[in-house]
């Protein structure tokens, strides 16, 4: 099958204006073993947080691993260097070995048959940044069937700028976690992943952008949805116009803006459809949206951008207007 650039985000574009906001750290862990650990369990804390809802607590876990963090790579900045298992003559990342720096990108380039498939996650491959920036001994340490041909693929053309170790340019040894979802919204569980990932691998300015990004998302959804499980808006209790007491009738909507069919599902003939948790604020405004299930995933983002247009009558209760959660149907057919 002919491939396609499939709007994917290959690799990370960084980012210096998303800094996350935490105070300066008073101390340094002298123990690498600690710190490593610790600002590691704040990361996977964080992300089963995230997984209950519990949107608050993922929010300080993060803060605390970002903290951690500075002060493990803060502990380790003159470290010697250290030689991968790979063979000698190849560095870890870490200490006075810098993370390399990409120069070239490029995006992987999706089949039509994984694109059919909704085929949607996140590939990890380790390589060697060779001396003169080239990408060499490409291998997968997280697959995503379907998808691992072309986060390959998308890396032997990327270029980096030679590593300097020791006044000498040198082989190291990198991770890369390619991001190949089909949102282009901010999606914290992935961010998190990916975040640990490169934690783990002491990639540490990677990681702290891709936490920076979780925390913005985080905060965002808790806006929305709250912070807590028991802090959401009331769910919508009975259909449209019931006037059942107590009861919490689906509000009328009031704009509705039809959903833009992509034309890559439109040319592989992708249809199904999605379910959305919207949050309706007082005023009828779509205040915060969130995919619950979905058939086709490469559908999923023109419904969210749909749903975020649609404005609604206020929900009421006893006659006052409230913020209100329910459900949507987006569907997607071709005929």
């Amino acid at each position: 099958m002919r491939p396609m650039n499939a709007r994917y985000a290959a690799g990370l574009v960084m980012c210096t204006a998303c800094a996350v906001a935490v105070s300066s750290a008073t101390s340094v862990r002298q123990s690498q073993g600690a710190a490593g650990p610790t600002a590691l369990e704040s990361v996977r804390r964080a992300a089963q947080q995230y997984q209950a809802r519990r949107f608050s607590d993922a929010e300080s876990s993060v803060v605390e691993a970002v903290r951690t963090m500075r002060q493990e790579r803060a502990a380790q900045s003159s470290n010697a260097a250290e030689t991968s298992p790979r063979g000698t003559g190849i560095y870890l990342v870490g200490g006075v070995v810098p993370e390399p720096t990409r120069t070239r990108d490029a995006v992987p380039q999706i089949s039509e048959d994984a694109a059919r498939a909704g085929a949607s996650g996140i590939v990890v491959l380790e390589f060697v940044v060779s001396k003169v920036g080239r990408v060499e001994q490409i291998e997968v340490l997280k697959s995503v069937p379907g998808l691992d041909d072309a986060a390959r693929a998308a890396a032997r053309d990327w270029r980096y700028a030679p590593t300097v170790v020791n006044g000498q340019a040198a082989d190291v040894l990198v991770v890369s976690a390619i991001n190949l979802t089909w949102r282009t919204d901010p999606m914290p569980a992935a961010y998190l992943d990916m975040g640990r990932v490169y934690l783990e691998r002491r990639h540490y300015a990677h990681a702290e952008e891709l936490l920076s990004r979780a925390l913005t998302a985080i905060r965002a959804e808790a806006a929305a949805f709250g912070g807590a499980p028991g802090d959401q808006p009331r769910r919508v209790t009975a259909p449209a116009g019931s006037t059942t007491s107590g009861a919490i009738a689906e509000p009328k909507r009031v704009k509705y803006v039809d959903p833009v069919y992509p034309v890559l599902a439109q040319k592989l003939k992708i249809s199904g459809y999605v379910i959305i948790d919207a949050v309706i604020d007082p005023t009828g405004r779509v205040k915060g949206v969130r995919v619950l299930k979905s058939t086709a995933p490469p559908l999923d983002q023109a419904a969210v951008d749909a749903v975020r247009q649609w404005e609604y009558a206020p929900a009421q209760l006893a006659g006052v207007p409230i913020e209100v959660l329910m459900s949507v149907t987006v569907i997607f057919s071709l005929r």
